[in-house]
């Protein structure tokens, strides 16, 4: 390093050489900062690839379990459009995971039900609370069956709001049979009413009081 004569002759050797080591100490703070950026860009670039990773990682395992199970599984994004639905959903409706995307799903819905359970789904994804609705589904062979879809909120990165994740199970065996109970139970008490209603009092001989 050097400095030329005319810059000598403005300034003496003492201001020369502190412009001269302030410079160098600039330079090699500068140099440090831009190591530490790029530094720090590479570890956030190493931490995003590793939360990918591992989010890939849980979704497919989720998606492993769900198929796994007997029960019609979901899931729906902020707008309520269905993002994923298990095998047993495939298996009762008897279509295709193309099919059920967006707003296919709903194709299967009895059409008596589909304007109430998609108001149903707008409100709660307002709320973002738990939610339990009730609808009828036609199966593959073409028969309608109660459902009752149990929906819980999904919350990402940073509590971020996800949409739902939840379940339909059918519930018209469950529905029939606590129909016959509570047709069961009206009979048995207008049966002992009326006995009550004809209940006499006998003697020993068997002769009414």
């Amino acid at each position: 390093f050097g400095t030329l004569p005319a810059f000598n002759r403005e300034f003496d050797q003492t201001s020369s050489s502190t412009v001269l080591i302030g410079g160098f100490a600039v330079s090699i703070l500068l140099s440090v900062i831009a190591s530490t950026l790029l530094s720090t860009g590479t570890k956030a670039l190493a931490l995003a690839h590793q939360m990918t990773k591992e989010l890939e990682e849980t979704e497919n395992r989720f998606r492993t379990i769900a198929n796994s199970a007997s029960v019609p599984m979901w899931v729906n994004d902020t707008s309520g459009t269905c993002t994923w639905v298990n095998q047993a959903w495939l298996d009762v409706t008897g279509r295709t995971l193309e099919q059920e995307l967006g707003l296919g799903w709903i194709e299967a819905v009895h059409p008596g039900d589909r304007a109430t359970l998609l108001e149903g789904i707008d409100r709660f994804l307002e709320t973002r609370l738990p939610f339990s609705l009730e609808y009828r589904l036609r199966r593959a062979d073409g028969q309608y069956r109660m459902m009752r879809a149990t929906g819980m909120p999904r919350f990402g990165n940073s509590a971020c709001f996800d949409g739902y994740v939840g379940s339909s199970i059918d519930i018209t065996e469950y529905l029939q049979a606590n129909g016959t109970v509570r047709r069961a139970e009206e009979f048995t008490r207008l049966t002992v009413d009326a006995l009550d209603d004809n209940i006499c009092v006998l003697d020993e001989r068997g002769t009414i009081l």
